[in-house]
C-alpha cells in the first residue's frame, strides 16, 4: 500500500505525520509550512484581548510541546520521499508532479490550505481529509476552539472524510473525540483529540490494506462553517476570563448541561 500524506508543519501535524512514516513501509510526504505557533495580535486589539491572546497561544505551544514535542525532535522523513513547500506553491504544478509521481493508493490530507487543481484531480479515488472538528457541525478553521466559545467542549473532536471540493463535506469514515478528564484546558483537549485521532486512522488504514471496505455515513445536515477571518480576540474571554480554562471541569459537573454527540464509527463492510 502506497500512502501518500499531505501536512502542515506544527506539532500536531508532524506528530500524526511521523508515526505514519514508521508504521507504513511506503509513505511520500509533502509538507506545507503553516504559520508559527506564536502568532501576533492584530495591532487594533485592546490590550485586554492582547493579554489574552498571547496567553491563548502560549498555552497552546505550551501544550503541544508537552505532548507532541519529545515525538517529533528526531524526524524520522530523512531518507523518505518528501517535498516541503510554502502555501502559494501547495496546488502549482511541482506539486502536482510530485503527488502524480508518487503513484499513491491512498491519500491523507491533514493541516494544508485547501487543495485544489491541478492537485486535486492527481489524487487517488481514496482521499480523505483528516479534519480537527466535528462535521457537520464545525467546519473549516480553529474547529476545536469554536466548541469552547459556545460553551460545549463535549463537541471537541476529529472527523476523518472523503476529499471533495466542499469544504469538509465529504462522506465521513469515522469520528473521534477524546476523553474528557477533571482539570484540561482547551488546548489539553485539542491535543489529546489528535492523540485519539490517530489510534483510529491506523486502524483505518490497516483495514484498507486488508482490502475491506469502508462503511460512510452521508453528511445530511448544512452544519456551519467557520472562517480564518471569523476568529477575533474578544473571543478568548469567553474561556479565559468566564472559566478560567476550566470549562471541561464545568461541562463535568452539569454545570453547562448539552448533549454528547452521536459519532459515525469506524466500521467495515
Amino acid at each position: 500500500m502506497k500512502l501518500l500524506v499531505l501536512a502542515g508543519s506544527q506539532p500536531r501535524h508532524r506528530y500524526v505525520v511521523e508515526r505514519l512514516a514508521s508504521r507504513f513501509d511506503d509513505v511520500t510526504i509533502v509538507v506545507m509550512n503553516r504559520e508559527g505557533m506564536m502568532p501576533s495580535p492584530p495591532d487594533e486589539v485592546s490590550v485586554r484581548d492582547r493579554r489574552l491572546f498571547v496567553r491563548h497561544f502560549e498555552l497552546r505551544e505550551a501544550s503541544e510541546a508537552a505532548h507532541f514535542g519529545a515525538e517529533v525532535s528526531g524526524s524520522r522523513l530523512h531518507g523518505m520521499a518528501s517535498l516541503v513547500v510554502q502555501p502559494n506553491q501547495l496546488n502549482d504544478m511541482e506539486t502536482a508532479r510530485f503527488v502524480e509521481a508518487a503513484k499513491p493508493d491512498i491519500c491523507l490530507v491533514f493541516g494544508t490550505d485547501l487543495i485544489k487543481d491541478p492537485v486535486l484531480s492527481r489524487l487517488p479515488q481514496l482521499t480523505f481529509n483528516v479534519h480537527l472538528g466535528l462535521s457537520p457541525w464545525y467546519r473549516g478553521s480553529a474547529t476545536l476552539f469554536w466548541p469552547f466559545y459556545f460553551m460545549e467542549p463535549q463537541c471537541a473532536g476529529a472527523t476523518i472524510h472523503r476529499l471533495v471540493k466542499a469544504v469538509d463535506h465529504g462522506d465521513i469514515a469515522f469520528q473521534s473525540s477524546p476523553l474528557l478528564r477533571s482539570g484540561m484546558g482547551i488546548h489539553d483537549v485539542g491535543c489529546s483529540t489528535v492523540v485519539t485521532l490517530y489510534s483510529q486512522l491506523e486502524e483505518m488504514l490497516a483495514l484498507i490494506d486488508l482490502g475491506r471496505d469502508l462503511g460512510f455515513a452521508r453528511q445530511r445536515s448544512s452544519g456551519r462553517i467557520f472562517r480564518v477571518r471569523d476568529f477575533r480576540p474578544v473571543h478568548l474571554r469567553v474561556n479565559y476570563e468566564i472559566f478560567e480554562d476550566r470549562m471541561v471541569d464545568a461541562w463535568l459537573s452539569g454545570e453547562l448541561g448539552g448533549q454528547v454527540p452521536s459519532l459515525v464509527q469506524l466500521s467495515h463492510e
